[in-house]
């Protein structure tokens, strides 16, 4: 099959073709990490990140809520009692704000029914759980406003109601974190995965140049060493070599069937000056015996 192609596309094929695998492969690679990065992006930055910083805030808010209902339990002053539910309502309600907010995107990804390792809970059942007891804890808060000793006779129960909602914001909190470790993971095998592919693809056209270039040098190597060894032997004077049977249909081919054609027509001219040379020789020999029989007569 190559030697019916032509040798300026051979040529053109050797330099081209590692220049093409380069691009082509330079190409793929670049991709492969712009999709990385988007994933990335999309999956840690956008999601994860985003979800995780409002929880974190909302935890901060439901701390400071706590603290902001036993110092209202601990003041007699009114305006310092005022001052003090009056944040008390503000982290209350950035609390949950934050904590719509965060489940919001979660719930935008479709990501809502993921499951802590440990409890088996899902997003979806921590976030109702979180807000039923927080919401409990804020309902006996608030009547600590109203009545500042209640804080003081069930000070045990208190905590334990805002333990256990903050508790839900921890485990959501742990939720997303295994999420982000899970998809940097994949991403990673899916890189390498695609690594090992386009590694290979290239090692395959590697060697498939490789061949190629081997078939396309020895059958240029056998073709001038042919013809350098019949314009040898012209140069020398022998044209009794044999004619080719199969001409390749390149250049090269094109110039050994152009060697072969000079040889055959040298050969036919040289038969015809030797016969024309005999045919001269008789002839003399004829004039020659004609004169010494007139001479003799």
């Amino acid at each position: 099959m190559l030697k019916n192609i032509p040798l300026k596309v051979k040529l053109f094929g050797l330099l081209f073709l590692p220049l093409t695998i380069f691009v082509v492969s330079s190409y793929l690679l670049l991709q492969l990490n712009d999709n990385n990065t988007q994933n990335l992006t999309s999956s840690l930055y956008e999601t994860t990140g985003r979800a995780t910083s409002l929880i974190l805030n909302a935890d901060r808010d439901m701390y400071q809520a706590l603290v902001a209902s036993l110092n209202i339990s601990n003041t007699s002053n009114s305006q310092d009692r005022e001052n003090e539910y009056s944040d008390f309502k503000e982290n209350v309600q950035q609390a949950n704000d934050r904590v719509a907010e965060a489940t919001e995107i979660i719930r935008e990804k479709k990501l809502d029914q993921l499951q802590h390792k440990e409890t088996g809970r899902t997003i979806v059942q921590i976030v109702d759980d979180y807000q039923l007891n927080f919401d409990d804890w804020v309902k006996d808060a608030t009547e600590v406003y109203a009545n500042p000793s209640l804080v003081m006779s069930n000070k045990t129960q208190f905590l334990e109601k805002f333990g256990n909602g903050r508790e839900g914001l921890n485990e959501y909190g742990e939720i997303l974190d295994a999420y982000a470790l899970e998809q940097v993971e994949e991403i990673q095998y899916v890189n390498k995965k695609s690594k090992a592919v386009v590694y290979t693809v290239l090692i395959v056209l590697i060697l498939i140049l490789a061949i190629l270039g081997y078939l396309i040098i020895r059958q240029l190597r056998i073709t001038v060493q042919n013809i350098l060894t019949r314009t040898k032997l012209v140069a020398e004077g022998d044209l009794t070599s044999p004619m080719n049977t199969y001409y390749a249909k390149d250049e090269l081919g094109q110039l050994s069937r152009a060697i072969d054609s000079m040889i055959m027509k040298m050969r036919e001219l040289i038969g015809k000056i030797s016969n024309n040379t005999g045919h001269v020789n008789n002839a003399s020999h004829d004039l020659y015996k004609l004169t010494r029989i007139g001479c003799g007569s």
